[in-house]
């Protein structure tokens, strides 16, 4: 019933508001059901990457329709926006469980922009929109954001410094200890910020199995002669 009155009153906002695809500026709703399609099929088959020690699973690439929705998601808070979001990195951590049985699912803190515009922190919210992720698994406020500049713009040794001087851990980390985790971000650019959790938890005793992600940049490509 709630889910009905939601619908309804979602589908009269976009009628008076004029809303429009985020992507393809469809008119109709923040996301058309074809951008809706074509983004849940390219995360059907997550992206594997490396960021040593560990694995991260991503449900897509950072481009194209993903960024946009990305982009206007956290820039809006857009309840449709994050819950497409939500099952895609659904698709990633799912990935991750299946080998970790038994590990504890961890978001990473968002900016504080980003956090005020949303209402919340923003990776912890794409979890909770998620049908894939079991919220037994789910832990909460295990970092928190202190300070420290926003990570866009900065170079891997920057972003990983940055995170170290932004965060800290809470008591419910210590909870943890010994434990198997799997870190949760939104977007993951040079990997940079993943190792700083990776750091830090690890300096209590956790032990990071893996990463998911929604998107992630793909890195460029050097070649050689």
């Amino acid at each position: 019933m709630i889910a009905t009155l939601t619908d309804s009153f979602d589908a009269l906002v976009d009628l008076l508001l004029g809303s429009q695809c985020v992507h393809c500026q469809v008119a109709g709703s923040p996301i058309c059901d074809l951008c809706r399609r074509l983004l849940h099929r390219a995360s059907v088959r997550p992206i594997e990457r490396e960021q040593p020690p560990f694995w991260v699973s991503a449900g897509t690439t950072y481009e194209s329709i993903a960024q946009s929705v990305v982009i206007a998601a956290k820039r809006t808070g857009d309840r449709r926006l994050v819950s497409v979001l939500g099952e895609v990195l659904g698709h990633a951590v799912q990935q991750q469980c299946r080998r970790y049985p038994h590990a504890h699912v961890v978001a990473l803190p968002s900016g504080g922009r980003t956090r005020w515009r949303v209402g919340g922190n923003f990776p912890e919210l794409l979890i909770r929109r998620s049908s894939d992720i079991g919220l037994e698994r789910f832990r909460t406020g295990v970092f928190v954001r202190q300070r420290g500049s926003v990570q866009k713009g900065l170079v891997a040794s920057q972003r990983a410094a940055n995170a170290r001087r932004s965060w800290r851990l809470t008591a419910a980390a210590a909870e943890l200890a010994g434990q198997q985790v799997i870190l949760v971000d939104d977007v993951m650019t040079t990997g940079a910020t993943l190792s700083a959790a990776h750091l830090l938890l690890s300096d209590i005793g956790c032990q990071v199995v893996g990463g998911a992600v929604v998107a992630t940049v793909v890195p460029v490509r050097q070649h050689t002669a």
